[in-house]
């Protein structure tokens, strides 16, 4: 069953999570269909980014847009601006602001993370094949939460200070997949 999703806001994060779905999608691991955006830029200036991304770089996929929606490899997918119309099995990013947009009587709401707030070590991993300082740079487009970079971990007495890198967006978007993976299975 394709679980329905809907994004508010699509800036780094919206852009990213349908990036992720796609490649999710097109890999077979999660069936989950974009079906609204809601943001404040036209549809043509949603597609736009979507296409030429300036971390990830071009999406790899055919992007076009009308004055409603974006389409996705010939796909119609994402409807922008849909207001009370979002048929929506999750919605991405509901806040204080905009909950009376979606309709989610009966539903649940699930709070993920902010993607600023600090993990101590939940979803860290561990690559012992990637000893060694690295720059930064090289977890861009990595799925992990956080990668541990051992040969930075300190400790003193009692105090260890364990250091790790992750990529903000792809990560977090990542850790996303996990409550709608949730949702959907229900």
């Amino acid at each position: 069953m394709t679980v329905r999703v809907g994004i508010n806001g699509f800036g780094r994060l919206g852009r990213t999570y349908l990036r992720a779905a796609l490649e999710r999608a097109e890999a077979g691991t999660q069936d989950v269909g974009v079906v609204a955006v809601n943001d404040i830029a036209s549809p043509a200036t949603l597609a736009h980014l979507l296409e030429h991304d300036s971390t990830f770089g071009h999406i790899g996929c055919d992007v076009a847009h009308d004055d409603n929606s974006i389409t996705v490899d010939g796909r119609r997918g994402a409807a922008v601006r849909p207001g009370q119309n979002a048929d929506a099995t999750i919605v991405m990013g509901v806040n204080d602001d905009n909950d009376d947009t979606y309709n989610c009587h009966g539903g649940r709401i699930v709070s993920a993370a902010s993607c600023t707030a600090p993990g101590p070590l939940g979803g860290s991993e561990h690559r012992p094949d990637q000893f060694g300082r690295r720059p930064s740079r090289d977890v861009i487009g990595d799925p992990a939460s956080r990668v541990l970079d051992p040969a930075l971990i300190q400790a003193d007495g009692t105090l260890v200070k364990v250091f790790g890198r992750h990529d903000n967006a792809w990560g977090d978007t990542h850790r996303l997949r996990d409550p709608t993976a949730l949702v959907a299975d229900g």
